[in-house]
């Protein structure tokens, strides 16, 4: 899906001769604590992440990745207002 997305707005921010492009993957699949797919799907949109700033970043479209780590609670990220309290 991520992959249609870019291919979908792509041709508009070329036409501007600007855009952004932001991915967001989980930190844990990028650093392979996670399932080996999303390890390997992560990886994925980051090389492809790469290849496409290097293809349209001359034509003024910016490409960026984020990989945010989940928070406390549960490995989702979702946390109790406890857990919440206690990171803040």
């Amino acid at each position: 899906e991520t992959l249609r997305a870019w291919r979908a707005a792509l041709p508009a921010m070329l036409e501007r001769g600007s855009g952004a492009i932001v991915a967001v993957v989980p930190a844990e699949a990028v650093a392979g604590e996670d399932e080996p797919a999303r390890s390997a799907a992560a990886s994925a949109v980051l090389g492809a992440a790469r290849a496409l700033a290097r293809e349209v970043g001359p034509d003024g479209v910016v490409v960026n990745v984020v990989a945010p780590r989940s928070g406390p609670g549960t490995p989702t990220g979702e946390a109790s207002p406890a857990d919440v309290g206690a990171t803040v």
